[in-house]
């Protein structure tokens, strides 16, 4: 009986034949004054109140959760409270048998298999050096361990135990643990057990580090990571998840959860539904809590759902459309930019046939030969330097090739009398060479690599350097190929050809600057586990696919301009070359899939996006039936003649907006309006016409026609009033219907690479539209660049008639004398001008 008791205030399990005593209270809501002594300051709500049960209970719930956390708390006062009942050993634990029963560690024969004697024990001992009493065993991972990690040498008693512990403190009787515990681990977690006769046998709370955001190291307090009851060293029934951004996830031993608790505007939201691996909730539910059961040391929440189905992304807590987030979470690791290829993506495992395969590089004569390796790269001949690993006949371990330029150093100094001085034209510099072949090779080592010259050679694709993992001089391996205009191939190699996942990396720019897909962001946070600001330089990735033998073969990637994406399945391709393709708008709900030829949809039509499967680590994205007209790439033109198909709508215009009569003034003419609710950060539309280069387009008189704008510093896109203007004429896209506002607008201009007119501007939300609220848009364009109603709005809203204003100058005016820009010929104002010099003034149109 005194055992029983002893036990009972330790907070164990005691074995009484076929029950075990364990913890619970089978049900004990608590009403409005019992909640009210639970009350802390900052639970929701006012002090001392609380609106109906599910709140009271929720109330409830958040303190019990305070109060596990709380790390120096004994199992003893957090389950005090607690009533015992029994229950029978089979119906909960499976019927766990001996050879299932899991100890913490084991004191074994050193001849054992997995036995280590790398340990090292500090505390109380009993007889023959036993560990007795209080103390510490610590273990090390290291081959040759630091002084003190050989108890087990020199006892003659080695132990079995996991790997990943890096030690075990806590109360010891004749060489086993009882009673409370604390196991640290390498990694950094924590677990506070209980533990009978050497075997975790109760209450088990797991913490781990906690980054501080101002330091970035971790906090000294550990944070609480999970609860969960373990019996006879296996888990029992129920266990709590807690993450770091405040998501409590209750599952049974089956792993299946049961509720998911979420923060929701200082208050918490509870969710019932399935849980799959890429932490999306499928169908969930909103729960409403009826009472708590307390059972095993743990709080059991009893609920009931009630309202519609959703999805829950529970890394960004907010609901959303399960297709979509998932392809985004893909997405993310992919465009992974800050860190290397995720290591979930492995080497193709069938065998590389190198007669008809692309090869990395080769190595040309012996390396040990000379200081500079002779290879043949990508680029053809060229010369090398090997850095790291072993070099002998062979390039072994890991390294990196760096490819030497034809530059010189600038202070290479005579060697001989007879030494002759050249201009060495690349360097701009007098040198002098060496007068023979001995002297040559002496001075190979004054040739620079190129990632130390003073600039990169312009923007010529030429390789800069190799860096992998090289086995007898063949890569394999994760590798990095760097070219010197800034961009990299990082992929997965197999005797020395890209054989699994490979990407493709633009030269890094700012977040600030950056063009393509970027990840979701919390508080500059990149869900996909890295940091980044906005003055960090980050290389955009532009492909991401499956190579096989040196070349695309299987599914690929290509992230566009603007957040849209091209796919393809590809059978040995170096081109994005497919039958199998799609365009895939950056909604990524619906694309266009068909054939494409170099990038370009050579016949696609609309189809929803339903899902996706995954191949060798790579998104494949389902759709559903094609429907509507074909589409097709139109190749840019500067004449109205070749307008293709300019009345064949844009299909995701066709979603969004509709055109009428604009609500900003009698002048403004037609506006573009909100078809339906629209979220932030939607495209909605595009502006298309005809092309000109931008310094062509200066070289013109600008006041004709009004439908223009600057895709970039060397294009603009425009339409002719008549045009642009009726869209009987055109239709193709609307983006410039759209008016302008210098503080009222809710969408912007932004390039985007559109699969029927290439790189186009689009129209991006930038706040949520309400339906039929028409869109409006600032025009970045400068105070001289505007129409005449454009300049005048500017001296009203912003300058006041100052000359320098907020958005730019005005620009200067034309001198007296300085010849007259000519009009477009196909603009308005000159046809009219031109109909009226030959009819009119009868003048000569070939004089």
């Amino acid at each position: 009986m005194k055992a029983i008791v002893w036990w009972y205030r330790m907070g164990l399990i005691c074995g009484l034949g076929s029950t075990i005593l364990v913890w619970g209270n089978e049900e004990a809501p608590l009403d409005r004054q019992q909640v009210s002594s639970l009350r802390t300051n900052d639970a929701p709500g006012e002090e001392g109140t609380c609106i109906d049960k599910h709140e009271c209970l929720s109330i409830e719930l958040t303190n019990w959760f305070k109060k596990m956390a709380v790390e120096r708390k004994s199992d003893e006062i957090l389950c005090q409270d607690h009533n015992l009942i029994q229950e029978e050993t089979s119906s909960k634990t499976g019927g766990i048998t001996e050879d299932e029963v899991k100890p913490i560690f084991e004191v074994t024969d050193c001849k054992m298999e997995g036995a280590t004697w790398k340990y090292r024990y500090q505390g109380a001992k009993g007889k023959n050096r036993i560990f007795h009493g209080k103390g510490k065993l610590s273990f090390t991972k290291h081959s040759s361990p630091p002084h003190g990690y050989d108890f087990g040498m020199k006892t003659g008693r080695c132990l079995l135990v996991d790997a990943d512990i890096e030690s075990i403190e806590g109360w010891f009787i004749e060489g086993i643990v009882q009673g409370e515990a604390e196991i640290t681990y390498f990694d950094g977690r924590q677990h506070k057990v209980t533990v009978n006769s050497g075997v975790m046998a109760g209450l088990v709370r797991e913490f781990g580090d906690e980054m501080d955001p101002i330091t970035g190291r971790p906090k000294l307090e550990k944070r609480l990571y999970g609860l969960k009851f373990m019996h006879r060293g296996q888990p029992h029934s129920i266990h709590w998840e807690l993450r770091d951004n405040e998501v409590k996830v209750l599952r049974d031993q089956d792993q299946n959860q049961l509720l998911v608790v979420v923060p929701n505007n200082q208050t918490w939201m509870y969710l019932y539904g399935p849980l799959d691996d890429d932490d999306m909730m499928l169908q969930a539910r909103q729960a409403k809590l009826t009472h708590i059961i307390y059972r095993n040391c743990l709080a059991i929440p009893q609920f009931e759902p009630f309202g519609e189905t959703f999805d829950y992304d529970l890394q960004i807590l907010g609901k959303t459309k399960a297709t979509v987030a998932k392809l985004i979470r893909f997405f993310e690791i992919a465009a992974n930019e800050k860190e290397k290829l995720d290591t979930r993506f492995q080497v193709d495992p069938d065998p590389v046939d190198l007669s008809n395969a692309e090869i990395l590089f080769r190595l040309n004569g012996d390396p040990s030969q000379k200081p500079f390796l002779s290879v043949t790269t990508l680029d053809g001949p060229s010369k090398a330097i090997f850095e790291g690993g072993q070099r002998g006949s062979v390039l072994t371990g890991q390294g990196v090739m760096k490819i030497v330029s034809e530059y010189r150093r600038k202070d290479v100094m005579p060697l001989a009398s007879n030494s002759s001085e050249e201009t060495d034209t690349q360097n701009a510099t007098t040198t002098t060479m060496p007068s023979n072949e001995l002297q040559i090779e002496a001075y190979l080592n004054e040739m620079l690599t190129y990632d130390a010259l003073p600039f990169r050679l312009g923007h010529v694709k030429k390789i800069q350097s190799i860096h992998g993992h090289f086995s007898s001089g063949v890569l394999n391996g994760l590798a990095k190929v760097s070219f010197t205009d800034g961009t990299v191939w990082e992929g997965l190699t197999k005797e020395g050809v890209w054989h699994g996942v490979v990407r493709y990396l633009e030269r890094p720019f700012t977040k600030g600057r950056r063009k393509r897909f970027i990840g979701r962001i919390v508080e500059d946070v990149i869900l996909s586990g890295s940091t980044m600001s906005k003055d960090d330089q980050i290389a955009e990735v532009e492909f991401f696919g499956t190579y096989k033998n040196g070349y695309i073969n299987g599914p690929g990637w290509k992230f566009q301009i603007g957040g849209s994406f091209l796919f393809g399945d590809f059978q040995r391709s170096s081109t994005f070359t497919t039958n199998e393709g799609a365009y895939i708008n950056q909604d990524l709900e619906t694309g266009y899939v068909g054939s494409f030829q170099e990038g370009k949809m050579m016949a696609g039509q609309v189809a929803p996006v339903i899902g996706h499967t995954i191949q060798n680590g790579v998104a494949v994205p389902t759709f559903g039936p094609a429907h509507g007209p074909v589409y097709r790439f139109v190749a840019p033109s500067d004449t109205t003649d070749e307008l293709t198909d300019p009345l064949v709508a844009d299909s995701t215009e066709e979603i969004w907006v509709y055109v009428k009569a604009s609500q900003v003034s009698a002048k403004a003419g037609e506006g573009l309006f909100a078809k339906k609710e629209i979220p932030s950060n939607t495209v909605v539309s595009f502006f298309g016409g005809l092309r000109m280069s931008f310094n062509e387009w200066n070289s013109t008189k600008p006041i004709d026609p009004e439908y223009w704008i600057k895709v970039n510093d060397k294009e603009v896109i425009y339409l002719p009033s008549e045009f642009g203007r009726d869209t009987s004429k055109y239709r193709a896209t609307l983006g410039h219907k759209i008016n302008h506002s210098f503080s009222a607008w809710n969408c912007m201009f932004h390039a985007m690479d559109h699969p029927r007119f290439g790189t186009i501007p689009a129209v991006r939300t930038t706040e949520k539209v309400e339906p039929d609220q028409e869109l409006l848009c600032l025009y970045e364009i400068q105070y001289h660049e505007g129409a005449p109603w454009f300049q005048e709005l500017w001296r009203q809203e912003l300058d006041y008639d100052i000359p320098i204003g907020p958005f730019g100058h005005r620009g200067n005016k034309s001198s007296p004398g300085e010849p007259m820009p000519v009009m477009l010929s196909n603009g308005t104002f000159f046809q009219e001008f031109y109909q009226h010099a030959i009819e009119v003034l009868k003048l000569d149109p070939q004089t």
